[in-house]
């Protein structure tokens, strides 16, 4: 192993703020660590702490080739294509979000429910596709509570 992984860890103590933990990580991976080590470090840390090492960033890419399969099988999509279809969806879900707030905050409620989406969904989408994202979403809610 390299030296300098086994200093940074050696550094990190189990009862060490969480925070200072994830501030030494950075701090390590900026310094002369290789990426492999940097990967090996980030986990050390991370798994000492609970915390996830992964990034926050998350894509619908890997929905995109199920769904277009079902739809239209033996097609396929581009990277850019994928890439507008992600930053479409995360801005869609972005105005539902904030309209459920907005309506959730109108009735003085504190927790978002399945009333203020249904009702986000049918101001932002056009009439027919929001009819078939409320039988689509009621469907997922009897699925997701038969087996829960």
């Amino acid at each position: 192993m390299d030296q300098t992984y086994l200093e940074i860890a050696s550094e990190d103590p189990v009862h060490m703020d969480t925070e200072e933990s994830a501030q030494n990580a950075q701090e390590a991976t900026k310094s002369e660590v290789k990426p492999k080590m940097r990967r090996q470090l980030r986990r050390h840390i991370c798994s000492r702490h609970g915390l996830s090492h992964r990034s926050s960033y998350k894509s619908f890419a890997i929905y995109f080739p199920k769904v277009l399969k079902k739809v239209h099988s033996g097609l396929s999509l581009s990277r850019e294509a994928v890439s507008i279809l992600d930053s479409f969806i995360e801005d869609i879900f972005e105005r539902l979000v904030q309209e459920a707030m907005h309506l959730a905050r109108v009735h003085s409620c504190v927790t978002l429910t399945e009333r203020e989406f249904q009702a986000a969904v049918r101001m932002l989408l056009p009439q027919a596709l929001a009819k078939h994202a409320e039988m689509e979403g009621t469907g997922a809610l009897v699925l997701y509570n038969s087996h829960h």
